[in-house]
């Protein structure tokens, strides 16, 4: 795997902040350090419904899944969680999966086509919870790492 490397960091303050994520490969910017952070890809794989509009009219969370309507009608719906390493690609499973749910919350989404159907990597941390961590060999650096589904809120 290639290096990272982080051109323009962020300055607020007296601090600077990374202001480009390496995401699910965060832990490539930290592996030198001493006790780096230990980040690991989660796959989540979504899919995007060409509905009519107002099929869906608002965000909906029903357990670890979400609906998000969009103006033209699309709908994303998503997402899996999967502990895959970095592997990207999506599934039938998974595909079946998320469309068994979505009609079973949004019974009028299996009239609308699947659009598209994709995966992403988030990166997470062992306990759920973001790294905000110094960097050893420059003062007021600081790695933002690890926030899952959430970024950084």
């Amino acid at each position: 795997m290639a290096r990272i490397s982080i051109c323009r960091p962020a300055i607020a303050g007296r601090y600077v902040f990374l202001d480009r994520y390496a995401g699910a490969w965060s832990r490539t910017l930290v592996e030198d350090w001493p006790n780096p952070p230990e980040i690991h890809p989660v796959r989540g794989q979504m899919l995007l419904f060409h509905a009519e509009p107002n099929s869906v009219r608002r965000i909906t969370l029903h357990e670890n899944h979400y609906a998000i309507p969009r103006k033209d009608g699309r709908v994303l719906f998503g997402s899996t969680t999967e502990d895959v390493g970095y592997v990207k690609e999506t599934t039938r499973e998974a595909r079946h999966q998320l469309f068994a749910l979505a009609v079973q919350l949004y019974p009028s989404l299996s009239e609308s086509p699947v659009e598209h159907h994709w995966a992403g990597l988030r990166p997470a941390s062992p306990e759920g919870i973001p790294y905000i961590t110094a960097c050893p060999t420059i003062e007021n650096l600081y790695i933002n790492a690890g926030h899952f589904r959430n970024g950084v809120v």
